[in-house]
């Protein structure tokens, strides 16, 4: 990606519509990865979801570029911005353990959970049902 994202024909920036796959990078580091808008952020940024990580950041119109079909075939990505139902609003410590516990998330902190009943509330944005997490928190 990073050599296709320097050359000639891949370095324009890139504005993806929210939910498209694209190429980022994910400040401050140089290196580029598969990413998600996710949402607009201050500043002009944009908030990216890096879908091979899973973590979140804000990168600005600059970091972008349009993803190429070559790089998701092999190993094909999927995000969305989720958020869970009934999930509670200041959970204790002992909850977020038991979370973790029970979406079997490891040293890499990627795990699984098995949600229902998804609902679009707007663009990149979705609630779901996750009834065995908030069950295993004691919710």
């Amino acid at each position: 990606m990073a050599e296709y994202c320097n050359s000639e024909i891949g370095r324009e920036p890139y504005l993806p519509n929210l939910e498209e796959l694209c190429i980022a990078q994910c400040p401050p580091y140089p290196q580029w990865f598969r990413g998600v808008v996710c949402e607009g952020a201050a500043g002009g940024a944009l908030r990216v979801c890096y879908v091979d990580y899973g973590n979140v950041g804000d990168a600005r119109l600059p970091q972008l570029r349009k993803m190429v079909p070559d790089f998701v075939r092999a190993r094909p990505a999927l995000a969305t911005h989720v958020e869970l139902r009934g999930f509670p609003e200041n959970p204790s410590e002992e909850m977020l353990a038991k979370a973790l516990v029970h979406m079997k998330v490891n040293d890499e902190g990627r795990g699984e959970l098995k949600v229902t009943r998804c609902e679009k509330i707007e663009p990149g944005l979705y609630i779901v049902d996750a009834p065995d997490l908030l069950r295993a928190m004691g919710v």
